[in-house]
């Protein structure tokens, strides 16, 4: 069902705590804490903000945890109010992080030899 949704051209609202289906099927995603909006941002953005991530008590989904462990850059946070996450950056105005995105990333050498990835 998801699946078709995601190829709908209007706008579909999903309230979930899932990140992994966050993470597969939208493109914005809009953060509460408390009730208040605290982000509003995509997916990638989210997931490289990490202060965000815990804020809202909210977990990476694995392929964002092993981006991490290879220092794949990913995301650039909109977060309310203009904060943004240090370090981080996009792939390309659309990009999402994928496992293509990734074994690029690695095959062209630019992934971190030691394993020691940001947390």
């Amino acid at each position: 069902v998801l699946g078709a949704l995601a190829r709908y051209e209007g706008a579909v609202i999903l309230v979930s705590h899932d990140m992994e289906l966050v993470a597969r099927y939208a493109t914005r995603v809009l953060v509460l804490v408390g009730g208040r909006l605290v982000a509003d941002c995509a997916p990638d953005s989210l997931f490289a903000d990490a202060q965000l991530l815990k804020k809202a008590a909210l977990t990476k989904p694995g392929l964002y945890r092993l981006a991490d462990a290879l220092d794949f850059p990913v995301g650039e946070n909109r977060a309310v109010g203009g904060n943004r996450a240090e370090g981080a950056v996009m792939a390309g105005d659309d990009a999402r992080l994928s496992i293509a995105a990734l074994a690029d990333f690695v095959e062209s050498g630019r992934a971190s030899r030691d394993g020691g990835g940001a947390q």
